[in-house]
């Protein structure tokens, strides 16, 4: 048995209540450039992620008429953002407050955690994890 079937059966002898990420999440917003002006943003692009620290680390300043065409999703504080084209799979990070309302590469899928919910960095969590890595694997389409 594993530690966290050791907690559930211990913490909730009823069972655990166990959802979707659409049901515990909310999707992202994308970016209208032509009413953004020259105004400039950071961009998260799918070499940004750290795998190992899962932070964001160096980000390019990219404005309208410069953006890369996968430039295209605003992202928020606590938003959890992952990878999702190869070869760049378990690139996984939680987006800090100086990121608000910046831009993410079309290769990340944006999750917006429901406080309500879940928790941020339990779904960070879960997102980087082997089993999950092996889910998109065998699910993704080509």
């Amino acid at each position: 048995m594993s530690r966290i079937e050791q907690l559930i059966a211990e913490l909730c002898p009823d069972g655990a209540l166990f959802r979707t990420l659409a049901e515990v999440t909310g999707r992202g917003e994308q970016i209208r450039w032509a009413e953004v002006g020259d105004e400039g943003f950071q961009y998260i692009d799918l070499t940004s992620v750290d795998r190992v620290t899962r932070r964001i680390g160096e980000t390019a300043t990219i404005t309208a008429g410069a953006a890369p065409s996968r430039a295209r999703q605003i992202v928020r504080a606590g938003d959890v953002i992952f990878a999702t084209t190869r070869p760049t799979p378990m690139r996984v990070a939680v987006i800090a407050q100086e990121y608000d309302g910046q831009i993410a590469s079309t290769g990340y899928c944006i999750l917006r955690p429901n406080q309500d919910e879940i928790l941020t960095n339990f779904l960070a969590h879960v997102l980087g994890t082997e089993r999950f890595r092996q889910y998109v694997e065998e699910n993704q389409v080509y």
